[in-house]
């Protein structure tokens, strides 16, 4: 009977984790669905640290000589001393607060590598995370050609709905394309890679599908319009070709099919506006002065012109979670350069200065760039930590989000001349590692690693990585 209970539970264990994971992927900010104070994602978190404490018990011995395990207690060590000092220096609470319940995550830590290092479960977990990021690149893909021919009520209806849940929202852009941000599209570029790693160890029919859906994950990505993602897609592909050069015919294979898919649903999307704006758009974030070859107003189906609804401009700006960095609704292409620049140049001064005051211990959590800012974060996730946490903390925080990857980067590195078959959990963690170096790139001008959906990526990968099968034997 023990047996038995105990075999229930783990799969109760596993399912909530699951859930999670996918929520993590898909929900945005997790307040999409809220019962009082409390979101989604706050209930699943919790359910899920009580569902793995007897799996943390039983293998305690193993993740006690877990160094990220340490490291991840010291750092909460400092986060609530920072905290304590950010009090001290009269910051304010409610930012205090956000900055502590940014890294609350951490403490599933223990349970998701106790869950996850089990191969058959990590198989898992790397499939909700795809299956999620599908749904995003859909859920763009379809929005984007759905405003084509909708009524602009509905497109305000839409935008109401992703700011009031905190998933996103939409700006008007200078053609007068509605540009969709949704918070989840961060994993479009994670989805991209893991694709060919399940396009690799697939066959036949799925195989196929495999690769058309890299063409919607990208065509998603590009009208993001988001060059953060670019970059960190970018970034990811390079360090994937480099440690496992021996694929590339299913890397080419790959990226031809997304080309071609994509090209398609780019025409498509010129027949459906009418005109080619969406490409426009995408060559403007390379040369503004391109997009202001197009009309303001678009034409609507019925032939008229569609009149900008002000609310749609306006996308949501949650304080515990990534921004947009980038202007929605600009006069004109040259002052909104002008002043986007400013504003970077004038929050980087600031930065050096707050640093240069308190270079060892930091400011403390909660501090503000006070002036520029009003909720206590900056797009400069780097800068932000080594502004509040000093070189201290900064250090530490370098420690936990990167102790997985670094080993994992080092081993790879030394067995490059090695092929790695699809069929092998290494590389699927692989794969996840160089996805993982892409987000933390992007992070840099968005902060996503210092959120729930960052520290889901980091907890899977530093599972992966205490795999007993995943180990490649050097030639």
């Amino acid at each position: 009977m023990e047996n038995r209970f105990g075999i229930r539970a783990g799969r109760v264990c596993l399912w909530l984790l699951l859930i999670y994971l996918f929520e993590c992927t898909v929900g945005g900010s997790g307040r999409w669905l809220s019962v009082g104070p409390l979101s989604i994602r706050m209930i699943l978190f919790a359910l899920c640290f009580v569902a793995t404490l007897p799996e943390v018990w039983l293998q305690r011995k193993g993740l006690l000589k877990n160094p990220l395990i340490w490291l991840t207690l010291l750092f909460g060590v400092y986060i609530l001393f920072s905290a304590f000092l950010g009090w001290k220096n009269g910051n304010r609470l409610g930012f205090i607060w956000g900055d502590i319940s940014g890294f609350l995550p951490l403490a599933l830590l223990p349970g998701g590598i106790a869950v996850f290092s089990k191969e058959e479960n990590w198989k898992k977990g790397l499939l909700a995370i795809y299956l999620g990021t599908l749904l995003v690149g859909v859920v763009t893909t379809v929005l984007h050609f759905w405003f084509a021919f909708a009524p602009q009520i509905h497109v305000h209806y839409v935008n109401t709905w992703l700011n009031d849940h905190a998933m996103g929202g939409m700006a008007l852009m200078e053609t007068g394309l509605h540009r969709v941000y949704i918070r989840s599209q961060i994993f479009l570029q994670v989805g991209i890679l893991l694709g060919i790693y399940f396009a690799g160890k697939a066959k036949g029919i799925w195989r196929i599908l495999c690769f058309l859906a890299e063409g919607v994950l990208l065509f998603a990505c590009l009208i993001s319009y988001t060059r953060g993602f670019w970059l960190g897609l970018a970034v990811s592909a390079a360090v994937l070709l480099v440690l496992q050069p021996c694929h590339w015919r299913t890397y080419f294979t790959a990226a031809l099919v997304s080309l071609g898919v994509t090209a398609v649903l780019f025409l498509a999307s010129w027949g459906s506006f009418g005109r080619p704006i969406a490409l426009i758009e995408l060559a403007g974030r390379f040369d503004p002065s391109l997009i202001q070859q197009a009309p303001a107003s678009p034409q609507s189906p019925d032939g008229g012109q569609t009149e900008p609804v002000e609310e749609t401009t306006q996308p949501v700006q949650p304080t515990e979670q990534p921004q947009s960095t980038e202007p929605t609704q600009p006069p004109s292409v040259d002052e909104n350069n002008t002043e986007a620049l400013a504003l970077r140049q004038q929050t980087l001064v600031l930065h050096r200065q707050k640093i240069g005051e308190n270079p060892i211990l930091g400011s403390g959590l909660g501090t503000n760039l006070d002036g520029i800012r009003e909720d206590g974060k900056t797009e400069y996730m780097y800068l932000d930590m080594l502004m509040k946490l000093g070189g201290v903390g900064f250090v530490l925080f370098l420690l936990v989000f990167f102790w997985p990857a670094g080993v994992q980067l080092g081993r790879r590195w030394r067995q490059i001349p090695s092929a790695i078959p699809f069929t092998a959990p290494a590389m699927g963690v692989l794969t996840l590692l160089c996805s993982y170096i892409g987000v933390a790139v992007t992070s840099g001008l968005n902060p996503f690693l210092t959120n729930p959906m960052g520290i889901m990526m980091l907890m899977i990968l530093a599972a992966g990585s205490c795999m007993k099968n995943n180990e490649v034997k050097e030639r």
